[in-house]
């Protein structure tokens, strides 16, 4: 057998996963592998980048010679065509490369140590080595099982290498054969993209290697079972299972959250993956290291191939329907990316069609794909398809993003003889936004839609505000804004009551005035999950916005309905124009001490905002109580209807002068006051679905002390707060609604007591704070940047779900 030279290493992605690849060429260097690295980019440069920057040659996948590139680049998803192009690749590399050998490496991979197994492996008569997704049982219930893993696919293929041999290159040519028609996610007929063929290879390829070695793709699919750490006697050498670590697989990582371990599971968090969490965090680093090229943030760029020659999005439903109804081979890029729609706005000729209620290929697709809309709509009964028909052109519209074209010829399909809508009463309603919210209560709730009603104004939306009537406790206030009555003239309504409350949101509101209006729901969630129990409320509504990322990727979880981002505004205000002593003296706040200030509402659980750990910061910082001790106040409200809580509250502050507490509903000019007359705020808080209090006190230009986690670390950061580190704790029984099973924040004692005596003491640190938070709050969630957003995402929802005759929730109209 002759020796091989040296193997050929080589990725595959798109443009938007550029900064993963050259972050795995950089590791590859650092690493000692002196091998030449080739990209295989499934898109193209077209100008939009300089590929000769990058490093390593790149070659865009059209060039592989594959007679039905574009056929394959229009059936599969951007996701199932950078799998397709696999063996091809490897083809290429061992035709026009002449490489003896070649190794896959995903682009998520960061490589620590030479990949010398696999070399003596290669060199030693193996045509094909693998990896094993586990090499011991996952039966748990947790994602991922071993059911899961038989659903996938024995083998990840994130790792695959090859030697050039007759057996290799046949097999090689029988994967690309499959992968040209068959390279798809669909676990219910035993697929998944090119990953599921590799559990025959063994069988077909008689010198298959599997390799066994613990450091070999580590990654959350073998984690349980990997210890990863550096042994005492060499820190720099991570070790898997007190074996060397050669390549960790971070597959699921999502560049810029520091929240996720793994996108694609449920079994580990950032808390309980161990040192694994500093190899995630620097990992993170190098990725934004590598974020951009040249000027140009990579993944702002568009995939090529994710939309038509005239620029309208390709949607991964069409791509469906393109699979169902054209028969794969070489075809030229205009057939596949053409302008012309008729294949998507034909009639389904398997589904009975009625007059007014169509149900075109692109529908049916769609349909197919989604239980709870096949139980919704059964297309067996004439009531369904109307159904499904006016579904589609309202709320299917949007959260499958249809492309508008497709959307206005089932309108038209839909229209009768004098091209009104057969299904449609007459509904006449302007462009603007009905905003629904508890205007006179403290909560934060009511405070989001004050908030949200003047960031709207500011940026020019028509809009008006309704009332809902809270508890008697919680509807004490001067909402400060006119308050409308009837029915709201607009076509968009904004809801500003929680998921749990928009379940009944007809008892809150008159149907009547619902009806025919595009419905959002304004949710905050505090927890990583949201409960089953309330998936209910997404029928309610067409559309969720919520304050923080973290919430909304809790609730894109639970729905196919859009989830956006909206942040709450705050008004950056003048600061010193208010008189301190005077509020002081108001307050019963000594006017010499430096103050903490620190709140919460009783209804919102005080086990999440977590007073009694400010408390027991506060008094280990400062255990001298003399009249040079800074002084905590506590703003609460609703401790008479929690007597116990209020008891405990009571009980860790009894005995102390130097503690104010504060229980009274107050009005936004109290509150305005309050935050102005104190130093600094803390909130060591074990979870914020987004943190008004941090936000506006930072707007003032407060030091602020907060636990680094959930929410508010959108808009917190080094620079701007003092943030708390934090080790993750199961939520304790009766701690939190539908928190059996669910983890949070608890915020590092130590960490908070540094931080309190920090600020306590230094001027200079408390303007430095206080300075960069008014500045960088003022920059991204003033109301005009807020409103803005409000304004756009509106113009969007009216140019994807509207006919001439304006917007309007079509299933309203058949129900």
């Amino acid at each position: 057998m002759t020796a091989l030279t040296q193997p050929v290493y080589f990725s595959i992605c798109s443009v938007n996963y550029l900064a993963y690849a050259r972050t795995l060429h950089a590791s590859l260097q650092e690493s000692g592998v002196d091998a030449l690295f080739v990209l295989f980019l499934v898109d193209e440069v077209a100008g939009r980048f300089d590929p000769d920057a990058l490093g390593f040659p790149c070659i865009e996948s059209r060039k592989l010679g594959i007679d039905t590139h574009f056929d394959m680049a229009a059936r599969y998803t951007c996701m199932e065509m950078n799998t397709a192009i696999k063996p091809f690749c490897f083809a290429w590399l061992f035709d026009v490369a002449k490489a003896d050998a070649a190794i896959y490496l995903d682009p998520d991979i960061r490589v620590f140590r030479p990949l010398t197994h696999v070399h003596d492996l290669l060199e030693h008569g193996s045509d094909l080595v693998l990896t094993p997704h586990s090499t011991e049982p996952l039966d748990q219930g947790d994602e991922p099982n071993d059911v899961r893993l038989l659903q996938t696919g024995v083998y990840n293929l994130g790792f695959v290498a090859f030697r050039r041999s007759q057996a290799s290159q046949q097999f090689l040519s029988w994967w690309g054969e499959q992968l040209l028609t068959k390279c798809v996610v669909d676990l219910e007929h035993g697929l998944f993209v090119d990953q599921k063929f590799m559990d025959l290879a063994p069988a077909y390829v008689a010198t298959t290697a599997i390799l066994l070695h613990p450091g070999y793709n580590v990654a959350y699919w073998n984690l349980t079972h990997r210890q990863v750490d550096r042994p005492a006697t060499d820190p720099g050498l991570w070790q898997a299972r007190g074996e060397s670590l050669h390549f960790f697989h971070f597959s699921g990582v999502v560049r810029g959250d520091r929240t996720i371990f793994s996108k694609h599971q449920n079994r580990l968090t950032v808390e309980t993956i161990g040192p694994v969490k500093e190899l995630l965090f620097d990992y993170l680093k190098r990725l934004d290291a590598h974020a951009t090229l040249d000027g140009v943030r990579l993944d702002k760029i568009p995939y090529f191939y994710g939309c038509l020659s005239n620029g309208l999005r390709f949607t991964d439903d069409m791509r469906r329907v393109y699979a169902a109804q054209r028969w794969s081979g070489p075809q030229t890029y205009e057939r596949c990316f053409g302008t012309d729609l008729d294949l998507y706005e034909m009639l389904e000729p398997s589904v009975m069609q009625d007059e007014g209620a169509p149900v075109t290929r692109l529908g049916y697709a769609i349909w197919l794909a989604r239980a709870d809309v096949r139980t919704a709509y059964p297309l067996a009964t004439a009531e369904g398809r109307r159904g499904f028909a006016a579904w589609f052109v309202s709320s299917g519209s949007l959260e499958h993003t249809i492309p508008a074209p497709l959307v206005r010829a089932a309108e038209r399909q839909m229209a009768g003889p004098g091209g009104e809508h057969v299904t449609n009463a007459a509904v006449s309603l302007k462009p603007g936004l009905g905003i629904y919210g508890y205007f006179r209560a403290e909560t934060g709730v009511g405070n989001a839609a004050r908030h949200g009603l003047r960031a709207a104004t500011s940026a020019g939306i028509a809009c008006r505000a309704y009332l809902l009537e809270a508890g008697a406790s919680d509807n004490q206030i001067d909402a400060g804004m006119p308050l409308a009555t009837g029915p709201s003239p607009f076509d968009c309504l904004l809801l500003h009551v929680n998921a749990d409350e928009t379940m009944r949101i007809d008892s809150l509101i008159d149907p009547g005035r619902l009806k025919g209006r595009y419905r959002i729901g304004y949710w905050a969630w505090e927890l990583g999950q949201v409960p089953f129990e309330w998936e209910k409320a997404f029928d309610k509504v067409d559309e969720v916005w919520t304050p923080s990322r973290f919430s909304a990727t809790a609730f894109a979880a639970r729905t196919h309905k859009p989830v956006r981002v909206m942040p709450h505004p705050v008004p950056v205000l003048p600061t010193g124009h208010l008189d301190r002593t005077a509020i002081r003296r108001r307050l019963a706040i000594p006017p010499e001490r430096f103050a903490f200030l620190t709140a919460f509402d009783f209804k919102s659980y005080m086990a999440r905002k977590n007073p009694l750990a400010t408390v027991r910061a506060f008094r280990d910082a400062f255990p001298e109580r003399d009249a040079r001790s800074p002084i905590l106040v506590i703003k609460c409200h609703g401790g008479d209807t929690s007597r116990h809580e209020m008891g405990s509250l009571q009980a860790a502050v009894a005995g102390d002068d130097r503690i104010v507490l504060l229980d009274a509903v107050f009005s936004p000019s109290d509150i305005a006051d309050l935050q102005e007359a104190c130093d600094a705020f803390v909130s060591l808080h074990r979870s914020e679905g987004f943190g008004l209090w941090i936000a506006e006190c930072m707007a003032r230009g407060k030091a602020v002390i907060c636990t680094n986690y959930s929410g508010n670390t959108d808009f917190t950061s080094h620079r701007t707060v003092i943030p708390i580190g934090y080790r993750m704790v199961p939520v304790r029984s009766g701690d939190y609604p539908f928190g059996a099973g669910q983890w949070w924040a608890d915020p590092d004692h130590g960490e908070a007591v540094a931080a309190m005596r920090a600020v306590a003491a230094d001027v200079a640190l408390r303007r430095r704070l206080g300075d960069a938070a008014r500045i960088s709050i003022g920059a991204t969630l003033s109301y005009d940047l807020i409103g803005t957003l409000m304004r756009d995402r509106l113009d969007q929802i009216r140019a994807l779900g509207t006919s001439d005759r304006g917007l309007l929730r079509f299933a309203d109209a058949v129900n």
